[in-house]
């Protein structure tokens, strides 16, 4: 629900998220005020506090943690920062090559080589991208032409070369040398039912053929005890058109991510818990299979699930 600057993140070595149970995966979420943590899991989860941050995200070799920082503790008047965590060590690197200070939302480049993430920079926002060793800054989108100056939520092309980033007006895929190759509106992804906000992601299957989406919905559905707006995940397929509802109707649903080739992974709440709770209710870990919509709870109070997986592919 709302979101907080200050989470812990929590890294966890699970089983039986895939269909063999003997196969581990290693997951990155946040949970509670200002702490990262590392969970291993063997036969019982062992912790390991880490640090402070949130909008954790794993690399994709899952040795390494992007998140955003907010005031770090070694440079308090920096504001919001980008900073690398390592698994095994525990260090901390802030990517103090990157200027302003309100810089947040990070996520890796297929190859791990570059982070790209959300960048204030003259009163407007822009996609900024920068070398996982803190070198190379630029801003991607400085000098595009747009419908709108505000330009959100960056998600790789699962070719390492292109970038998915939204105006609230338009879908654009743009290649690494600030040039616009695709642009589509957001109206003809998404019918009247949705609308859009500037967290809405869209997450590409390994081909490309599907956009994992998670947009308010506008139709007058809510839940019992939820004041904020009902967010959902769809699927969209790039050839035919359809459009398809993921989540299921009394569970408040975002952050997804491809987990595998049949499954996602995502936060949410359940019309139960806000009945209870409202708004305050905490989030829950769900995974879901897109095939048949087969629904798991992983972890409770826990939220921003991630893993170290590059898309999903549908057949």
């Amino acid at each position: 629900m709302k979101k907080k600057f200050l989470t812990t993140i929590l890294l966890s070595m699970l089983t039986a998220l895939y269909a063999t149970e003997d196969k581990q995966l290693l997951m990155v979420y946040e949970k509670g005020e200002g702490f990262i943590w590392i969970n291993f899991y063997n036969k019982e989860i062992k912790s390991k506090y880490l640090c402070e941050g949130y909008h954790p995200q794993i690399s994709p070799n899952g040795d390494k943690v992007a998140f955003t920082c907010d005031s770090p503790k070694d440079y308090p008047s920096m504001g919001r920062k980008i900073g690398i965590v390592d698994i095994k060590t525990g260090e901390i690197k802030i990517l103090t090559s990157i200027p302003g200070n309100n810089n947040y939302g990070p996520t890796w480049s297929p190859d791990g080589r570059q982070i790209a993430f959300n960048h204030w920079n003259n009163n407007r926002w822009h996609i900024g991208i920068a070398t996982s060793q803190d070198s190379d800054f630029y801003i991607l989108t400085k000098e595009i032409k747009a419908h709108r100056t505000i330009f959100r939520s960056p998600v790789w092309a699962p070719d390492g070369k292109h970038i998915y980033f939204h105006d609230m007006e338009y879908l654009y895929k743009i290649n690494l040398n600030g040039e616009v190759t695709t642009g589509q509106k957001i109206t003809d992804i998404l019918n009247s039912k949705y609308s859009i906000s500037g967290a809405t992601k869209f997450l590409p299957s390994k081909d490309e053929r599907y956009l994992l989406i998670d947009p308010p919905d506008v139709s007058g559905k809510g839940m019992e005890g939820l004041t904020e707006q009902l967010t959902v995940i769809v699927l969209y397929d790039t050839k035919s058109g359809n459009l398809r509802h993921i989540s299921p109707d009394n569970l408040y649903a975002q952050n997804p991510r491809w987990m595998n080739e049949r499954e996602i992974i995502f936060e949410g709440v359940t019309e139960e818990e806000t009945r209870i709770n409202g708004d305050n209710a905490p989030l829950n870990i769900y995974k879901i299979s897109i095939d048949t919509k087969e629904l798991k709870l992983l972890l409770k109070n826990g939220k921003s699930p991630t893993v170290p997986y590059s898309g999903g592919v549908v057949k």
